[in-house]
């Protein structure tokens, strides 16, 4: 059996960080299912917006049959009955439609020529899903489409003007959605799915470790050890933690801060500003994945720090702290309350996330050793119970397969 694997490869307007994590990720994604399946395509796209052009247009309504034209019209109808119409969201609807419409073509030719192709699986709900769809509906009724699910690709208010694309119309053709966190199944269920329950699926991803927890890390000096972990831009709002160490005069904190981004030289400027004399911090910007696990294993943290306003799936950062006994002071936003509770860490108040940041950093400064011990291997069990991407992908395969029989 194969796979078509999805692959979501923005190239364009876009930090060469964040390409190699996206390089780096996605090999990992084709490893594990390479485990359970000989062969595996790797489909790239490009980030639809930039074909916006006369030309292409011209070519993709001459290509386009009767089904695409009364699917764009249908969904036109539905921006404007939901009053999201708008010069933009029309603009996407069709660029969507018509990036959807070539990579169909693409594929049904490497399917047409390798017919023991039986199932195409997309990593996003977007464009990649809709292209599965387009040829179960035109070439291949026998097809089998399933799709992941994850933040961005099902939550309205991540998309610009608050519109996800051609989501009922999908959900109505899709085999399965795999959803990566609870919190956006149940958004899902809520907004976009129709009367086929057996469609949805809670399949979270996971994550890699294969280090051991350590038993050689200690406090000293009474000194707390932070880490956060993200892309330094306004929907992190790093700039809260700062604040919150900012006010903290009576321990010694030692914070760093892993990741890069168009805020790193503001964030910068702002600690140097505001930080007082009692707390360390060192930006020290891109790791790759392997890197930060090496970081994590190396280096001694009380505890893994977020003040994110929105996440959309359980986040990869804090599956990862998890992994190595770090348990997690978070805003409770998204799926991270479904990573963070009383045996791992401590959820904030996004609305008042400084208070309560300095609260949960006391709370931690006078744990005794044998508590900070109890919470850190209470964390690893959590993630190795729940999110262990070995565990999680040999029940996701089980699932292709009982799809497929």
């Amino acid at each position: 059996m194969d796979i078509f694997l999805d692959k979501n490869n923005i190239l364009c307007n876009i930090e060469e960080s964040k390409i190699k994590i996206k390089k780096n990720f996605y090999q990992k994604v084709k490893g594990r299912l390479y485990r359970y399946y000989y062969k595996i395509l790797l489909i790239l796209r490009y980030n639809y917006n930039k074909y916006n052009n006369y030309i292409f247009s011209l070519i993709n309504f001459l290509f386009f049959s009767f089904k695409e034209y009364f699917i764009l019209y249908k969904e036109i109808f539905l921006l404007y009955k939901n009053k999201k119409n708008s010069k933009n969201t029309i603009k996407r609807t069709k660029n969507f439609l018509f990036i959807s419409n070539q990579i169909a073509i693409y594929l049904n030719q490497y399917i047409s020529q390798n017919k023991e192709i039986k199932l195409i699986y997309s990593f996003w709900f977007d464009i990649g899903a809709m292209s599965s769809i387009i040829i179960k509906n035109n070439f291949n009724k026998y097809i089998k489409c399933v799709t992941r699910a994850h933040g961005g690709d099902i939550y309205e208010f991540q998309q610009e003007d608050n519109y996800q694309p051609y989501k009922k119309m999908m959900d109505k053709h899709i085999d399965r959605i795999f959803f990566s966190s609870k919190a956006g199944l149940d958004y899902y269920l809520d907004l976009f799915a129709g009367p086929y329950k057996y469609k949805y699926i809670l399949s979270r991803l996971g994550t890699e470790n294969l280090y051991t927890l350590e038993d050689k890390n200690k406090t000293i000096n009474e000194q707390l050890n932070i880490v956060s972990c993200s892309y330094i831009v306004p929907l992190k709002r790093i700039q809260l933690i700062i604040k919150a160490l900012s006010k903290i005069k009576d321990i010694k904190i030692n914070w760093v801060h892993i990741g890069d981004g168009i805020e790193k030289s503001n964030l910068e400027n702002i600690a140097k500003d505001l930080l007082n004399n009692n707390i360390t911090y060192n930006f020290i910007g891109y790791l790759d994945n392997d890197s930060i696990k090496k970081y994590y294993y190396d280096n001694y943290f009380d505890c893994f720090v977020s003040t994110t306003e929105t996440e959309g799936g359980n986040p990869v950062s804090m599956m990862e702290a998890l992994s190595f006994g770090i348990p997690i002071i978070a805003s409770n936003v998204g799926g991270v309350p479904e990573l963070v509770n009383k045996d791992t860490g401590i959820l904030l108040d996004p609305e008042n996330c400084v208070e309560e940041l300095i609260n949960a950093l006391h709370k931690f400064i006078i744990m005794t050793e044998s508590e900070k011990e109890t919470l850190r291997k209470s964390c690893r069990k959590y993630w190795e119970t729940n999110y262990r991407a070995e565990t999680q992908y040999k029940q996701f395969i089980k699932y292709l397969e009982e799809l497929y029989n």
